[in-house]
């Protein structure tokens, strides 16, 4: 087999090796580089894309990789050669190429959804809607009516409406609605924090949904959305600590996501700036500005009056 369909090759692959291995828990297996020097680790988030045929590994995570199939294969009950080694990479290389070849093109899911549900007006720009909606997602909970409500009132709405340009139905963007109202009238903290945890899951929800209805290209525009506001909302949050575990493995995500970009090498550079800049920043207003100006490069290129070069 060359590389038509190495992805999907790569991804039952690497099912079926952790089936074999007894199915061990993500947020184990996370933790098996952190002995390494240096330590490599990557998110659960990022272990399940793989596992789920959402994503391959990228060059930030080969060394994470190669542990990760080595245990998994000494927990099948297997015993490892080189010629193991040689197969997988072969297996990643081909995954990879394929995936950077079929960039921008509709997925098999995306065009089977598609045919099962009446087709929503076609937007006039896509991938910038998709980033929009990526963006939200990244600022969730600042959309939930709690301290400034006119302002996360205002970001809600835009939410919404960016989802219903792309063909979301009422009944799919209902609990949204309904999670902030109840929000609006809990009665403890517990409630609330409840409250809150539900509305991330159904922005979570709707990512699924993105996932599965975007061509590839589209969703790398939402991606990009979501971890440029993750990190900035995390890094605001957590200043002036130093840069934990959850931040570095998304600003390392970000980084790897250079590689599927389909934009200038002046936006990708200043992605992957953005990706490594030192934490913390000397002043916490600092982290928003450099998020506020990608955000206008990203708009910039992907506007249909803006620049492509």
């Amino acid at each position: 087999m060359g590389n038509e369909q190495a992805a999907k090759r790569f991804w039952t692959e690497l099912r079926d090796l952790w089936e074999a291995a007894g199915r061990p828990p993500l947020k184990a297996l996370v933790r098996i580089g952190e002995r390494e020097q240096p330590p490599v680790t990557v998110s659960d988030a990022t272990l399940s894309s793989w596992l789920t045929a959402v994503s391959v590994p990228g060059p930030r995570s080969s060394a994470y990789f190669r542990l990760l199939v080595r245990r998994l294969h000494e927990d099948a009950g297997r015993v490892h050669t080189v010629a193991f080694d040689r197969g997988w990479e072969r297996l990643l290389t081909d995954a990879v190429a394929e995936r950077k070849a079929k960039q921008g093109r509709p997925s098999t899911t995306a065009t089977v959804a598609a045919q099962a549900r009446p087709a929503p007006a076609a937007p006039s720009n896509r991938p910038l809607l998709y980033f929009r909606a990526g963006c939200s997602a990244g600022w969730k909970l600042t959309m939930v009516p709690v301290g400034d409500e006119a302002s996360s009132d205002t970001r809600l709405a835009e939410f919404l409406g960016v989802l219903g340009n792309l063909g979301f139905s009422a009944a799919e963007l209902a609990p949204l609605h309904e999670l902030t109202q109840r929000i609006r009238t809990a009665e403890s903290k517990e409630e609330l924090t409840r409250l809150l945890y539900a509305f991330s899951d159904a922005v979570g929800a709707i990512g699924d949904l993105a996932r599965q209805r975007a061509t590839s290209g589209e969703f790398i525009w939402f991606t990009l959305g979501r971890l440029l506001y993750t990190i900035c909302f995390i890094a605001v949050g957590t200043w002036p600590d130093e840069e934990g575990r959850e931040l570095a493995e998304l600003r390392s995500e970000l980084f790897e996501l250079g590689d599927l970009l389909d934009g200038p090498d002046r936006l990708v550079s200043a992605i992957r700036s953005y990706a490594t800049m030192p934490l913390p920043t000397t002043a916490r207003e600092n982290i928003a500005t450099r998020l506020d100006l990608l955000d206008q490069a990203c708009t910039a290129h992907l506007s249909p009056y803006g620049p492509t070069e």
